[in-house]
């Protein structure tokens, strides 16, 4: 463990010049798409053309952890406005990737 991953478990997200920085939103193979923890909601409403329910969070990490009331393993997913948030990957206590299905109601 090196002192930023320590200083990033206490104060969030650390970028730096090493940091490779991957797109906060990308297509997937089969539909979907494939998003960061940390993208803003309102990126994202904008994205799908659509808003998503509003609450106490601010990023797509944050909806997913109101929604399921803890820290996600992979794997688990949740259905929010008719799609299905299906966590990737988790480092500490943040979800970092996330794929978003289609709309199951068919809008």
């Amino acid at each position: 463990m090196t002192m930023e991953d320590l200083l990033e478990e206490v104060v969030g997200e650390i970028v730096d010049e090493f940091d490779h920085e991957e797109p906060l939103a990308q297509p997937v193979a089969g539909g979907g798409i494939r998003v960061h923890g940390r993208m803003p909601i309102d990126e994202l409403d904008e994205l799908l053309g659509e808003t998503l329910p509003e609450g106490d969070w601010d990023t797509v990490g944050g909806l997913i952890l109101d929604a399921l009331g803890h820290v996600p393993e992979v794997g688990e997913a949740v259905v929010v406005a008719g799609r299905r948030f299906g966590v990737e990957q988790v480092v500490g206590r943040r979800i970092t990737r996330v794929r978003i299905g289609a709309r199951r109601d068919g809008r």
